[in-house]
């Protein structure tokens, strides 16, 4: 590191080394070989580019894009350390870029080292409809392990972005993921998380920036724990134009030993008028050892603002069993049942009408 440090430029390092290889003038630093592995399908290839990392920093017009996202982060609306973490230690990542009016469907395989970060940006030109279905395999590792990933998706105006991230089979160790949209006019991002696991601890934060008029967000999170694994997540949307809409969904189960945290936030300035926010979640424990805290929050300074939050935090009851037991199902199953229902109508509900088809529980949870 101090080696590569040397040749750095002082303005390069006035911005961390972190982000020094989206400095083009930089043209000494070696980038190591990866331990990072991506795979990715596209439906079209006519104004799609997918790029890693150390290729999409070598374009100028790629490197303006990220000196204006990290600037963002001076801003002073998020405080959290995580993605300063993971920026000042990626060295890969995956960057996807889309023309104005294209459509695309992108599957994306990303197989991750027992300890490392990266990123992955994602935008949307205008008028373009874009999906990205990300699914994570990780190597063999140990309780002390770390791992970072931070999300960045920019939709252009009147574009519709959808990302889903399946996290199954988590090795362990500490995972701390962070992502951050913004939307310009009209646009629309939507955001699915699915996770479980039975060890370990996952930190998820996300906040939505709804920056254009008649812009959209759509967070769902699926979060599955077992044995001692910890599930900790945030999810903020912040209204930063008139007439805009955000719905936040999250349904998770805790068994075992396990514990869930979750807390969701909307927020809504004094000056912003006609904004819609909606909070639901639905969070059941499955042994007596489980844990769960759900804690909605509504920020809403402006009188011409409609926000509703409704959160249920509570164990299955013999009575919500009875009926698919006297279909013939066990315990276990009769579980799953009404969980996947609950789901179900979470992904219905925040998802009628966007470009997510694809985004089926079958598909989250295979």
């Amino acid at each position: 590191m101090l080696e590569c440090a040397e040749k750095f430029s002082e303005e390069t390092l006035s911005y961390g080394l972190g982000i020094a290889p989206a400095i083009p003038r930089v043209t000494a630093w070696d980038i190591p070989e990866s331990p990072y592995a991506y795979q990715w399908r596209t439906s079209s290839e006519q104004g799609v580019r997918v790029m890693r990392w150390p290729e999409a920093v070598k374009e100028n017009s790629f490197s303006e894009k990220i000196f204006a996202l990290f600037e963002t982060q001076k801003e002073g609306v998020s405080s959290n350390h995580f993605f300063a973490m993971s920026a000042a230690l990626f060295s890969d990542g995956v960057v996807v870029l889309v023309d104005e009016g294209i459509s695309v469907d992108i599957v994306l395989e990303t197989k991750m080292p027992a300890s490392g970060a990266d990123m992955l940006f994602v935008f949307a030109g205008a008028r373009s409809r874009v999906t990205v279905h990300e699914t994570f395999s990780f190597a063999s590792g140990n309780t002390a392990d770390m791992k970072g990933r931070t999300v960045f998706v920019i939709a252009e105006e009147e574009s519709r972005v959808a990302y889903a991230e399946k996290l199954r089979r988590f090795s362990g160790g500490l995972f701390f993921i962070n992502r951050k949209a913004f939307a310009k006019e009209k646009a629309h991002v939507s955001l699915v998380e699915a996770s479980g696991y039975a060890a370990g601890f996952l930190k998820s934060e996300t906040a939505v920036f709804l920056e254009g008029e008649k812009s959209k967000a759509n967070l769902v999170a699926f979060a599955e724990t077992d044995g001692t694994a910890g599930y900790d997540a945030l999810a903020r949307v912040f209204h930063r134009a008139d007439d805009t809409v955000s719905n936040i969904f999250s349904v998770g189960t805790a068994s075992g030993l396990s514990k869930i945290i979750y807390r969701s936030l909307i927020q809504v300035p004094k000056d912003i008028h006609g904004g819609v926010g909606r909070q639901e979640g639905n969070f059941l424990m499955l042994s007596s050892g489980a844990e769960i805290d759900a804690i909605p929050s509504l920020e809403v300074a402006s009188d011409d603002t409609k926000t509703s939050h409704a959160v249920s935090v509570r164990r299955l009851s013999a009575d919500r069993l009875f009926y698919p037991r006297t279909r013939g199902f066990p315990s276990r199953d009769a579980e799953s049942l009404i969980v996947r229902g609950l789901m179900e109508d979470a992904l219905l509900a925040a998802l009628s009408g966007e470009r997510a088809d694809s985004f089926s529980l079958e598909s989250l949870f295979a």
